[in-house]
């Protein structure tokens, strides 16, 4: 889960993690919601945050590979 520039630390990866347990709530319940797969939620949330993200930012694209956009 590191970009290249260091380790994540161990408060680092639990932060990450929570996270992920919260987002993956909520793709849930939207996929629920609009009668999706969870996969198409996050596919198109992951679309929306790539879109919003300000040159100079790391993002990782749909491969999982981070680049600076």
């Amino acid at each position: 889960a590191a970009t290249g520039s260091g380790s994540v630390s161990a408060a680092e990866r639990a932060a990450m993690n929570e996270v992920n347990i919260g987002r993956k709530s909520v793709y849930t319940r939207l996929a629920r919601d609009q009668n999706v797969q969870i996969e198409v939620v996050a596919a198109i949330t992951g679309e929306k945050q790539l879109a919003k993200a300000k040159a100079g930012e790391k993002v990782m694209d749909a491969s999982g590979t981070w680049t600076t956009k």
